[in-house]
Parts: structure tokens; sequence; C-alpha cells
């Protein structure tokens, strides 16, 4: 259950990234508070459970690009969100477990099994179907670029971070990578002068898309990881574009068609697939909302 919790968590990111629009909230300032507050939080929760201690210069450095790696995948995707439904973004993004698996292919000469291969072909279909094969007309030819960007972007993210928190504990790099995603862009804000004022309701949006998705979701996450596995998990955090969906139509008035419902299905159903086949733990336990 606290999986498929943190799932219904996660899906809510697109439907503050939203609001955030109705608000006048700009995506610096959203997402440096978002971080922000969030890295406060998960701090406290590090320190409580006696958790914190220093890692080293060297971890500390892969940490800052872990930090940096997520910021560029978080503003892919509330860019995303500026032109493109909800419940699209979050299926676009959820290429990223497959852009892994060929990562791993591709750098570091990781086997690319048949299992895997399927899912490429199934995800690609899916995309497409999601798409459109001409997206002109259709869906904002850069929201859709955006929302792949995030992908790949989280797939970076993980790719990296498998290979470098070998002895950091999911809390702490967590914390560490909210801290130096924040200080990015409250710096870039301070130089560009994008963190603006906005209505008084936005902070709620600032404050539910901190706490609820970003530190509730992946914490559950890592309670539902440590009670079932990560295989299990991967596979049931499937259901955060579904939740999407259904929040992005209850709250957005957004509408699906079917080709895209099934495209979407095509996509999670490779995301599944690579979860059942390959090796996921630190992957599962890098997850982070977007």
């Amino acid at each position: 259950m606290a999986v498929v919790a943190s799932a219904l968590l996660f899906g809510t990111l697109a439907v503050y990234g939203t609001y955030a629009q109705r608000e006048r909230l700009t995506i610096v300032t959203l997402l440096s508070l978002r971080f922000l507050i969030a890295a406060v939080v998960l701090w406290a929760v590090v320190v409580v459970r006696g958790q914190l201690r220093w890692p080293g210069v060297r971890r500390v450095a892969q940490l800052g690009t872990l930090g940096l790696l997520f910021v560029g995948q978080s503003a892919c995707y509330f860019l995303s969100l500026r032109s493109v439904p909800a419940a699209v973004t979050s299926i676009l993004l959820y290429v990223y477990p497959i852009v892994v698996v060929l990562l791993g292919w591709l750098l570091f000469r990781e086997r690319l099994s048949l299992r895997s291969a399927g899912a490429l072909l199934v995800a690609t279909f899916g995309v497409v179907l999601v798409v459109g094969v001409t997206p002109s007309g259709r869906l904002d030819v850069g929201g859709v670029a955006w929302g792949i960007g995030a992908g790949l972007l989280y797939a970076m993210y993980i790719v990296v971070g498998k290979r470098v928190l070998n002895d950091v504990t999911p809390l702490l790099s967590m914390a560490a990578v909210l801290t130096t995603a924040a200080a990015t862009l409250l710096a870039y804000g301070a130089i560009t002068g994008s963190i603006r004022s906005f209505v008084a309701a936005g902070w709620l949006t600032v404050f539910g898309a901190a706490l609820l998705p970003t530190v509730l979701g992946a914490t559950l996450f890592l309670f539902g990881l440590s009670r079932i596995g990560p295989t299990r998990a991967s596979i049931l955090s499937t259901l955060e574009p579904v939740a999407t969906g259904v929040l992005a139509s209850m709250l957005l008035a957004e509408r699906i068609s079917a080709t895209r419902a099934v495209g979407g299905g095509c996509v999670l159903v490779a995301a599944a697939l690579v979860a059942t086949g390959t090796e996921v733990r630190r992957d599962a336990s890098l997850r982070v909302a977007h």
C-alpha cells in the first residue's frame, strides 16, 4: 500500500504544475521554493534518524552533479506542462526506465536482453501513439520535446546515481540532491530576476508540491521498497501516470483520447517489463518526485 500511495502522490505533481500557471508562479519560483522546503524537511528527517554524516568531498561533488541533472529534468517536466496535457507529460516521462537500459547498453556495455529489447520496441510504439506520427496540429511540438527531455534527463540521473552512490543512504542522497537543486535555482533566479511574486493561493501549490509528492511520496516509496523489494515496487510505481490522468480529468477537465490511452498503456507495460527483467535495486532507491 505504501508504494501505491506514493504513486498516487507522485501523480499530483503534474496537477500542481498546471495550477502554478494559473497562480502566476514562474517555473523557477515554484521549483526553487519546492526544493528548498522539501530539503529542509528531509534534512530534519535525516538528523532525527541519525543518518547525518559527511560523505567526503568526492561524494559531495557527485551529489552536486546529480542535483544539476535533477534541476534540468524538473525544468523540462514543468516546461512540458505549460503546453501539453498533464497526463501526456507524465506518460512521456515514463520512457526513462527504457532509456536507463539503453544507456547502460550503449555506454557501459551492459547486456541488452531480449526482454529489454522488446520493451524498447513497445515503448517506442507507445510514444508514437501518444504523440502522433506528426505532432504538429495535435500536440505542441515544444511541449512534447520538453516531456521527452525530462525522461532522458531522469534516465541520466538514474544511470549516474546508481554508479556513484553505493554507500550513501537514500534519504541523505535525496536531501543533498534537493539542496543542490534549490541552491542552483535560487542563484539562477536571483541573477535573472525570474523569482517573482505570485497570488496568495500559490503558497498552497508550493507547499503541496513540496510536501506531498516530493517528501511524503518519496518517503513512502522507500518504506514500501524495503518491504516488498525493488521489482514489485518499480512495477507498482507505474501507477503514477494513471493517477495523473485520473486527477487531470477530475481537477483540470483534461481528456485523453483512446489512442493516447493505448499508447500510454504500452509505455507502462514496457516499464514493467524492464522492472521484471533487470537489476533495479539501486535504480529504485534513487527515485525522487520529478
